[in-house]
């Protein structure tokens, strides 16, 4: 193998695989994310042990799957439902409405409907009551931050990887070329 071809190929290499990994770190992210969060019907409970401090948020899954069940609903929220959330002491948890945050990925769409935050683990009851049509909810952490600097280091990675792998492929570029030029050179001489 001619001197430099390994430069080449490992620098062209080192610039397109961050890329793709970002991709697929994306695609998981979004995707196999929204499976993870617990769900339940509303109105009905849903009891969940909070295990870090943070702010938590109560989705409405107006497009999901659940329990084997395809859910298509409208996006709006019904008015009139009662929501407490409170530990296993009995103590409320204030409950910040907020419908700010839509999300969809594929056939999966979820507003917020509002949030709270916990300053300890903590075992919790989510209890819904009114009367509405069932509708799929779900509590999860906020994640804005945590995707944020996902998003920030595999940019930081892919530019960095980017970077190195174009100065590989230079210098394999520049040494296949002097080798052929040493090649050419040394026919010459015969």
């Amino acid at each position: 193998m001619k001197k430099g071809i390994g430069k080449i190929v490992f620098g062209s290499l080192l610039m397109v695989l961050p890329v793709v990994l970002l991709i697929l770190g994306f695609v998981w992210a979004f995707g196999v994310r929204q499976s993870d969060r617990p769900k339940f019907v509303a109105p009905g409970s849903l009891e969940i042990t909070v295990s870090e401090p943070g702010r938590y948020y109560l989705w409405h899954d107006h497009a999901t799957v659940h329990e084997g069940i395809v859910y298509n609903q409208s996006t709006e929220i019904t008015h009139g439902a009662s929501i407490e959330i409170f530990d296993a002491s009995g103590r409320l948890y204030e409950f910040f409405a907020d419908d700010s945050i839509s999300i969809s990925s594929g056939n999966h769409s979820r507003g917020s409907i509002g949030y709270i935050d916990v300053d300890e683990p903590v075992d919790l009851s989510i209890s819904v009551s009114g009367r509405f049509e069932n509708q799929v909810w779900s509590f999860s952490p906020s994640s804005i931050g945590k995707i944020l600097g996902a998003i920030l280091g595999g940019v930081l990675l892919t530019v960095v990887a980017g970077v190195a792998g174009l100065i590989v492929l230079i210098l394999g570029i520049v040494q296949y070329s002097r080798s052929r030029k040493e090649a050419k050179t040394s026919q010459g001489d015969l």
